[in-house]
């Protein structure tokens, strides 16, 4: 591979926009230059072409008709495929409370699939959503799948992912939760708060033992009242605990994200999809391992008519994000590129536009709406392809 340059109206970097910029990619992939331009004129119809990282998702349990509770090998791999499409470079499989045996065999298969390739994006590890969960909680997790935190049974699950489990969600108020939460912390596992009644000492509690994000918040959690603040007030005051959102406008009203982003500001949020098997496609009727799930005007609900994950992907949850609450796409990129590549102690070489890291990398445009557009997309300096027409291509060789 030569020496690549990307130029775009707008790089956004970590703590500002450099307008305009230029990208150099090394022979290696790497970004190896990140400098401002003389200026030029935008397109024709006056829009600015922004190039950023690309992002990483924390939370994917399934994506355009791929179920990862069911999936094989090569569903697996399209999944990947159709993520980095998608602008989505890295991501943690999501594997959401089932029988004991089938977790055990997911993980121990997901785990062997997870490894870079050139044309997908990276599982980067494993996100264990349950089963150590609250029952009066559980959204669409079957209570019969629910487990009370044990070590024991934990040390089964890492031992079956082979150490790729990077993120466990669970309910702290449980019995055993807090001695649970103190042992992935000394294994360098990130602990995220979810399916959970805590009160809000008890949130603060399993900070204090190294809780560092909160599971889709705002769902599956008690309220947020006024002598009870709870988990979600937990979240929203003490810095310690980052928020993740899914924002489709369906999860969160757009008041609610607001409230998050001036509580927590750039740093302190996490945007994920919690995508599922229907995103990405029609209303229809679709499964979710053993569970029929149907979705009407984009809405996903189980049997029992609870909200069963999201149907969109992370870009366009980024682009409503930003619609929603009318922040700057430096500080949605840092939630949905940067912020997630720290948490996982990745940010040298993911998330961020700087020298040394990866040139996984996207371009899009905002249109007068709001809305973003996806244009291009690198997985270590090299395009990718897109489901949808792009723009003409922006690099030159040298």
């Amino acid at each position: 591979m030569l020496r690549t340059v990307l130029d775009a109206d707008c790089l956004i970097l970590p703590d500002r926009l450099l307008t305009p910029g230029r990208i150099t990619i090394d022979e290696m992939g790497l970004i190896s230059g990140v400098d401002r331009r003389h200026p030029e004129e935008v397109g024709a119809d006056g829009s600015l072409r922004f190039l950023a990282p690309g992002l990483m998702d924390f939370q994917v349990n399934g994506f355009a008709g791929i179920d990862l509770l069911t999936a094989d090998e090569a569903g697996f791999q399209e999944l990947c495929r159709n993520l980095v499409r998608r602008g989505v470079t890295g991501f943690l499989p999501t594997l959401i409370s089932s029988p004991v045996p089938k977790l055990l065999e997911r993980l121990e298969t997901l785990a062997a699939w997870c490894h870079e390739s050139p044309d997908a994006s990276t599982p980067l590890g494993l996100h264990l959503e349950g089963p150590f969960l609250s029952p009066d909680a559980r959204g669409t997790h079957r209570a019969s799948d629910l487990r009370k935190p044990d070590l024991t049974l934990m040390e089964e699950f890492l031992a079956a992912a082979s150490g790729r489990i990077r993120l466990v969600t669970l309910a702290p108020e449980l019995p055993g939760a807090m001695e649970l939460i103190e042992m992935l912390r000394d294994r360098h596992i990130l602990v995220s708060l979810g399916h959970s009644q805590a009160s809000f000492e008890c949130a603060l509690e399993a900070a204090d033992r190294g809780a560092c994000l909160l599971t889709h918040f705002g769902n599956a959690m008690g309220p947020l009242h006024q002598r009870a603040p709870g988990l979600p007030g937990a979240g929203l005051v003490d810095p310690r605990l980052s928020l993740g959102l899914i924002t489709d406008l369906i999860h969160l009203h757009e008041g609610f994200l607001r409230m998050a982003w001036q509580a927590k500001g750039s740093r302190g949020i996490v945007l994920v999809s919690d995508s599922m098997t229907a995103a990405g496609l029609a209303d229809g009727e679709y499964r979710f391992g053993d569970r029929k799930i149907k979705v009407v005007n984009g809405i996903s609900s189980d049997e029992d008519g609870r909200m069963a994950g999201a149907c969109l992907d992370l870009f366009q949850g980024l682009s409503g994000f930003l619609q929603a609450t009318g922040v700057s796409p430096c500080a949605g990129i840092r939630a949905a590129a940067g912020n997630p590549a720290e948490l996982l102690g990745l940010a040298a070489e993911r998330g961020n536009l700087q020298a040394g890291a990866r040139a996984d990398l996207l371009t899009f445009v905002r249109q007068p709406d709001g809305r973003l557009v996806l244009k291009t997309v690198h997985l270590a300096g090299r395009p990718i392809l897109l489901d949808q027409e792009t723009a003409p291509p922006l690099a030159t060789e040298g």
